[in-house]
């Protein structure tokens, strides 16, 4: 069998062969203010990288299901395995965000060949500590397509003001084709639970997630998204999410995701219609439709009278990549054109290139032509125009791929957005995911066997920014590990400011008003041990620093 791209599959350690490829492969910045810098070997079959911010330490979990913490990232880092499948339920794991010191992680407990479960899971930080598991949300079972297609839950994040997660559950079809699963589900195509983006309350416990559609509506988001792997928000608080089409070349998307709305799925891909929706469609002549494809050489694409009418149905259009990269797309004819150098967009970027990884600059720190903007890796390797990479599989056509791109977005006139992409640095090697911390971005990439790579890029900062952040008040806290008398440094008095201390639950233990001196002294010596917040509050500003009571 042969390898599939990650984004249609994402049943990593069940059904990939290794791909053959050079260890010695090092990404190059194309940009002399961005530089690129190895950090350390990881485990295989990497999904995501985050960053917990009371250690402030990166972690990243594999889609087997293992979570690791890396330590001394900045001057000798290793990596600990901290939980596995068995502690968490989560066979096939895909997502992973941190609200405060709570993590949650999101995936499918795969119940044989018929069913999944999917899941969100908490791991809350404990005094001493260790974490305790909580059941954020459950979906009843729902069936496997047991194909290439069953996507499952993938990408989480938090809301802006923490209240809300929002989660991708994926297609457990390519296009909307029957998949019975060996007549078990005679007819079935989409379930309620799949294809679209959920919303449910941050603190949700044993939430059940029902599979019918009129009891899920109070959760449902968003619909016809085929798999919208990565979710993030912008500067402004509007959530955005990558999407990659099928085995057709279609392109694949970027969407700007809002309530109530519908992305085309399984009707449109990447702004093209689903030929199989029509009567009479011939796969054969369809210039669009790999040979070499999965979905072709299983009749997946096929003249297909019972596919659902899409009547009454507004689509959202994904955004327009005005380039001048990643917007190669395949014409009618089968030729491959440029969108940029011919005067055309492509809705959003090459066809499997598979963009995942999507961050932005939030602080709005970067800069100018990177502030406020949009990042993103691709996965997959570059293809000639007959659609197959160098190794025979289906890849981007005509495109490099492994990249990763800097998104600019703005408004196109009509109420949506468009976007200009361009590489900024390339040769990574199947680049899964990346995460955004000030001016370092840190992406990682899979591996389908043995250790896959992380590296910093560092991306230059606007100087206006920096001398606003260094102008503002920082504190410090020493000693740190303490047994119980801290002195807190404000660096500059801060008389009337405000110092609390809290513990991992959000009680206040200790408060008090500065008086003029810079050095003022806390005493937790009564405190049980474990980990405590103390936050300043001067100026409108909210500075939190952790310590550890030992």
């Amino acid at each position: 069998m042969k390898k599939n791209n990650y984004c249609r599959q994402l049943k990593l350690a069940l059904l990939f062969i290794p791909i053959a490829a050079s260890s010695q492969t090092m990404p190059v910045s194309l940009r002399a203010d961005v530089t690129v810098q190895f950090v350390m070997n990881v485990n295989e079959k990497c999904a995501r990288v985050a960053k917990d911010p009371v250690s402030g330490n990166l972690f990243y979990i594999t889609s087997i299901g293992n979570v690791y913490e890396i330590k001394n990232i900045n001057t000798s880092p290793y990596d600990v395995l901290l939980y596995t499948s068995a502690d968490h339920g989560i066979d096939f794991l895909q997502g992973m965000a941190f609200i405060d010191s709570s993590l949650f992680l999101i995936g499918n407990q795969l119940i044989d060949s018929t069913q999944n479960i999917g899941m969100i899971k908490k791991a809350v930080l404990q005094p001493n500590g260790l974490r305790s598991w909580v059941n954020v949300a459950t979906t009843d079972p729902y069936a496997q397509s047991y194909t290439w297609y069953d996507h499952g839950f993938s990408g989480i994040v938090v809301s802006p003001d923490s209240t809300y997660l929002y989660f991708s559950s994926g297609s457990r079809t390519d296009h909307g084709e029957e998949q019975n699963n060996y007549n078990l589900y005679p007819g079935l195509r989409e379930e309620p639970l799949t294809s679209a983006i959920f919303r449910i309350p941050a603190n949700s416990v044993n939430l059940i997630l029902p599979n019918n559609a009129a009891s899920l509506s109070q959760y449902l988001y968003a619909d016809g998204t085929r798999n919208s792997f990565d979710l993030a928000f912008d500067l402004n608080d509007n959530l955005f999410a990558t999407e990659n089409s099928g085995d057709r070349d279609d392109p694949d998307e970027l969407n700007w995701i809002r309530q109530g709305k519908h992305y085309g799925f399984p009707w449109i891909a990447g702004g093209n219609n689903n030929p199989q929706q029509f009567p009479g469609y011939v796969p054969a002549n369809d210039a669009l439709l790999n040979q070499s494809s999965n979905s072709y050489l299983n009749g997946y694409y096929h003249n297909d009278p019972a596919f659902p009418s899409s009547s009454g149905i507004t689509f959202t259009p994904s955004i327009k990549n005005m380039g001048p990269d990643a917007d190669k797309y395949r014409e009618n004819s089968g030729s491959v054109n440029d969108g940029s150098t011919s005067g055309n967009f492509v809705s959003s970027f090459t066809p499997h290139r598979c963009a995942l990884g999507l961050e932005f600059d939030r602080k709005n720190i970067l800069a100018a032509d990177l502030k406020g903007s949009g990042f993103a890796v691709c996965f997959t390797i570059g293809a000639d125009s007959s659609g197959l990479d160098p190794f025979g599989n289906m890849g981007a056509i005509c495109d490099p791929g492994q990249d990763l791109l800097h998104i600019e977005l703005s408004p196109d006139g009509a109420g949506e957005y468009q976007m200009q992409v361009t590489t900024i640095v390339n040769n990574f090697l199947n680049p899964v995911d990346t995460y955004l911390d000030g001016n370092i971005l840190y992406i990682i990439e899979y591996s389908y066997m043995g250790a896959g790579r992380l590296f910093k890029v560092t991306l230059p900062l606007d100087p206006v920014s920096v001398e606003e952040k260094n102008s503002r008040t920082d504190i410090s806290v020493y000693p740190n590990p303490g047994s119980g008398i801290f002195t807190v440094n404000l660096n500059k008095k801060n008389t009337g400011a405000k110092i609390c201390v809290y513990d991992v639950l959000g009680n206040c233990v200790l408060s008090k008003v500065c008086g003029g001196d810079v050095n003022q002294i806390i005493d937790l010596s009564c405190k049980s041990k474990g980990i405590y917040f103390v936050q300043l509050i001067t100026d409108g500003k909210r500075i939190v620093k952790k310590i550890v009571l030992n």
